[in-house]
């Protein structure tokens, strides 16, 4: 039985993928071309693994690891990331042994505050969640969460701060 649901974004949480600022000089270090794209997060060259060295961060790593092998803790990649990357996110995580439960990619309007209400609705018995972050406006947008859920589910919510994680 779901007790728990472990969420974790991608971007600068779990994986630490280039700014864009830092990306664009390094695309143009490793290929000799400026970067072909105006925007960066929308982007599939964003994550091209044949110019950007992206690694997990070790200790949010380690977390998830140790989430994935409870088996009563659902583990979902929360990401604001559009579908349409889904290959590149997943080609990457592949190449580092990650292997979610449940992928929330964002395919609406709809905030990381409420797909993870939309969890909870399918998964009655949670009793905790988790979730890991690295964006100031994300942050507070999850720590909502603390207030508008069912008092017998714990919220813990870690911003991820140059890899490292930090309980709010």
């Amino acid at each position: 039985m779901i007790t728990k649901i472990a969420f974790y974004d991608h971007d600068g949480t779990l994986m630490d993928v280039p700014m864009p600022d830092t990306g664009r000089t390094i695309w143009m270090a490793k290929t000799g071309q400026e970067y072909p794209h105006k925007g960066w997060w929308g982007q599939p060259d964003s994550l091209n693994i044949e110019v950007f060295d992206i690694l997990p961060f070790p200790e949010v790593y380690e977390s998830f690891k140790m989430n994935s092998e409870d088996p009563n803790t659902l583990t979902v990649l929360l990401t604001n990331r559009i579908p349409k990357l889904m290959p590149s996110v997943m080609r990457l995580l592949e190449i580092h042994d990650i292997s979610f439960d449940s992928y929330s990619f964002k395919t609406s309007e709809k905030n990381k505050k409420e797909r993870i209400l939309e969890f909870l609705e399918r998964y009655p018995d949670v009793t905790e969640i988790v979730v890991h972050d690295d964006q100031d406006d994300q942050i507070a947008i999850l720590m909502e969460l603390k207030t508008i859920v069912d008092k017998k589910i714990k919220v813990n919510v870690l911003q991820v701060i140059e890899g490292e994680l930090q309980l709010l």
